[in-house]
């Protein structure tokens, strides 16, 4: 028996979603949805969001892997934020805001660190190429 073919080379990859993830990400919407009402993150302004992800980013960042509020991982607070975040920049133009103040300040820092953080793969990804390299001699 023959393969049959499907075009759909083009197609979105669905199969590549992590769906346990994308579970834990439904119960923290669900969580917001009893604790508030299904959809009202769309109807906070977009700098609640930003305040939140950081403080959900620097928990993490500090070792503290479950809000102690939701009892979910602060990680998965920080992607649903970081989603409430990139929803209202597609739909909700109003909520847009130009970059100044500490916010600037913000940005600046996160590029530096994104900077940092790409020189020191770059330096690992090379250490790699010599390793590879010096055992195939």
């Amino acid at each position: 028996m023959t393969e049959g073919r499907k075009f759909d080379g083009d197609k979105l990859r669905y199969d590549l979603l992590p769906f346990d993830v994308i579970d834990e990400l439904v119960k923290d919407l669900t969580y917001g949805a009893a604790k508030y009402e299904a959809n009202n993150w769309q109807k906070v302004d977009a700098s609640r969001y930003k305040a939140a992800l950081m403080r959900h980013m620097s928990a993490y960042m500090q070792g503290e892997e479950i809000d102690k509020e939701s009892g979910l991982p602060h990680i998965v607070m920080v992607m649903c934020n970081a989603m409430f975040l990139r929803w209202k920049d597609k739909h909700d133009k109003n909520t847009i805001e130009k970059i100044t103040g500490d916010t600037a300040v913000r940005f600046s820092t996160a590029l530096i660190l994104t900077k940092k953080v790409r020189k020191q793969i770059n330096a690992a990804k090379r250490r790699a190429s010599t390793l590879m390299r010096n055992k195939k001699r």
